[in-house]
């Protein structure tokens, strides 16, 4: 294994993950017997040494992308600012003079050259990044040569690779990953690319060929329109298409010559290929080849061969990344990293700004995790902080038990106490510990006080009776539970709509009562007509609330930053009633993802919770996949050591 410069024939196709796609490819077909460029690559070790060699340590960078693999907010920050570090010595270090022998070893200062990017990434079958780096044509002399690579490193940092990484990936790429190819450059009579199979579904009994007659880089880039050929498997030209550009005719012999050629390198790469070629007078040249990613359809061959254009065993954690994009909801995905590095080393979740909420939230976020498909017994480690820093459901179930009050309460209100009993008893704690039966006993005898009493306490509303009625039923309490029934059907109007007017909360939109309504209907239900009745004539109400955005809530005014915790709602009730809504529930989905900001949240940590509780209703666990979130954490590490 060679981490420096080799001449092309030379590469071996384990070495992949040190020169990229591209110069693999090229070593593929030069030891095949192709009429390839001379040329030499250079290893992303050149890379790293120059990087080396201007101050920046290497070590320090790969544990950044690492963790830039699962999007945490406060790495993504580390990461561009370990780009612009970068990109700074990328612009401003020379070229140390030993690394300038090794790349020039085999180069003639006074020949030309084309000068490509060969990204570690780039020219695979599962993930291409083909197209997203840069080439460099006509260049002579050391210091032009160098200038170039340099410029060819540097388009790992650009705005248009970091954008293409961010979509493909759902990461940034960081640590370096860029080999460099540098081929004597071939002044063509014709210059194009073929595909060996039409890369649509209406072409793809078709080989096509495009060509100009100048360099194929006008093609690619597209500043010229090429000729463009049909070409059946029979070797019939079935249609021929021309730009009116071209001075000159490519022949058919030539043609079908070409074609020859480009149907042996698919045999021998076993899956359809995108090739770019060049001909001067009747000698056909090879200036690359790659696999076409967009066929819809998969490609046939023995998979016991060598998988020249796969990814290798080295990039197990990326395929690992990438099977776990493909399984799950992307956004709701990033928002789960997001959330599992907010828990405090202390077991709770905060909004700085909102202290008083801090009981209630941990609560609702335990759950949330918990039906996420984190066992509560789980403990795993904060990836920022190493070892020393432990996180789980139960340091947040032990903080919880801390905050109970004198008097067996949590939080602000009785919504707030009921909440944490749903949570605490819903992950396994017993109904029968000390601080839970007191809360049941809070809860149990301010619900019998009535509601002449109550009626003017924020908390009492539909939304108290709606979580009291929940936790009644899952301590089976039955009485109790009939007489929430019986109070929410009091409280039902014609239209469908729970909301109880008092001073203090009618403000609030009526959504967010009549939808957690809604959800505790339906988590007491056993077919009882009486009930469905009433969740079918809320559900009803429910979704003529919605607006055309797809939201719930209200467009200004005091209540409106909490839009998406009444969306949230919203979209589990109508999931709940097991009604088909799911126009509305899409569109409610589409509206909170264009919430999301790039760390993943969905704004403060509380509307971050609601957001990843509706996406998870609809789309199944955000946490486990079919292992939880943690323990595929902890794997990255482990690989990686």
């Amino acid at each position: 294994m060679n981490t420096g410069v080799l001449r092309l024939e030379n590469i071996s196709s384990d070495d992949l993950h040190l020169f990229g796609g591209k110069a693999i490819n090229l070593s593929v077909l030069l030891q095949k017997g192709f009429n390839v460029p001379f040329g030499v690559a250079l290893s992303k070790g050149i890379f790293e040494k120059f990087l080396e060699h201007s101050g920046l340590e290497i070590n320090s960078i790969r544990q950044v992308h690492t963790l830039a693999m699962i999007s945490l907010e406060s790495v993504l920050h580390d990461c561009y600012q370990w780009e612009c570090r970068i990109l700074n010595s990328i612009e401003t270090v020379c070229v140390p003079e030993y690394l300038i022998q090794e790349i020039m070893e085999n180069l003639d200062e006074s020949s030309e050259y084309a000068v490509r990017s060969s990204c570690i990434s780039e020219d695979s079958s599962s993930t291409s990044f083909a197209g997203q780096y840069v080439s460099f044509l006509h260049i002579k002399g050391k210091e032009n040569i160098l200038s170039a690579v340099k410029k060819c490193w540097a388009s790992q940092y650009s705005k248009r690779g970091n954008s293409y990484a961010m979509n493909h990936k759902g990461m940034p790429i960081i640590s370096p990953s860029m080999g460099v190819v540098i081929q004597e450059m071939v002044h063509p009579d014709f210059a194009g690319v073929c595909f060996t199979q039409g890369p649509t579904p209406k072409t793809s009994d078709f080989a096509i060929i495009e060509y100009v007659d100048c360099i194929g880089e006008v093609l690619v880039s597209g500043e010229r329109t090429p000729d463009h050929i049909e070409i059946d498997k029979q070797n019939i030209i079935r249609k021929r298409i021309s730009s009116g550009k071209n001075k000159k005719t490519l022949n058919d012999i030539l043609i079908l010559k070409l074609l020859e050629v480009c149907r042996r390198i698919e045999n021998d790469f076993n899956a359809p290929q995108d090739i770019e070629w060049a001909i001067i007078g009747e000698e056909i040249y090879i200036l690359q080849t790659r696999p076409i990613t967009i066929l819809g359809k998969e490609t046939t061959g023995n998979t016991s061969q060598k998988l020249y254009l796969s990814h290798s065993a080295f990039d197990l954690k990326n395929e690992l990344h990438d099977l776990i994009l493909s399984e799950i909801d992307s956004s709701g995905f990033r928002g789960a990293n997001y959330f599992l590095c907010k828990q405090h080393e202390q077991g709770f979740w905060s909004n700085p700004e909102i202290p008083e909420w801090d009981t209630v939230g941990t609560a609702e976020s335990v759950y949330l995790l918990y039906k996420g498909g984190i066992p509560a017994n789980m403990i795993w480690e904060n990836v920022l902080e190493g070892a020393r820093t432990r996180f789980g459901i139960s340091l947040a179930q032990k903080w919880l038990l801390q905050k109970a009050g004198t008097d067996g309460n949590w939080g602000t209100d009785l919504w707030d106490t009921c909440q944490v009993l749903i949570s605490l008893i819903t992950t396994g704690m017993s109904p029968d510990a000390v601080q839970i039966k007191n809360g049941i006993s809070y809860v149990k005898s301010h619900f019998e006080k009535g509601f002449a009493e109550a009626n003017n306490n924020e908390w009492y509303g539909a939304a108290f009776l709606a979580s009291s009625l929940k936790l009644f039923h899952l301590i089976k309490y039955k009485k109790e539970c009939t007489q929430c029934i019986d109070l929410l059907r009091k409280y039902q109007d014609e239209e469908g709509n729970f909301y109880i007017n008092t001073a203090q909360n009618q403000n609030v939109p009526s959504e967010w009562h009549t939808a957690q309504v809604i959800s505790a209907l339906c988590f007491v239900n056993e077919s009882n007509n009486d009930i469905l009745q009433m969740i079918n004539k809320s559900c009803k109400w429910l979704v003529t609330k919605q607006n055309k955005e797809g939201f719930w809530g209200v467009k200004e005014g005091a209540y409106s930053p909490f839009n998406i915790t009444f969306t949230s709602y919203a979209i589990m009730a109508l999931k709940d009633s097991g009604i088909n809504y799911n126009g509305q529930i899409s569109k409610a989905i589409k509206w909170i993802k264009t919430q999301q900001n790039l760390n993943g949240n969905f704004g403060d940590i509380w509307s971050t919770m609601m957001a990843l509780s509706a996406i998870q209703k609809v789309t199944g666990s955000l946490f486990s996949f079919p292992i939880p979130l943690p323990v595929y954490i902890k794997l990255q590490k482990a690989i990686l050591k």
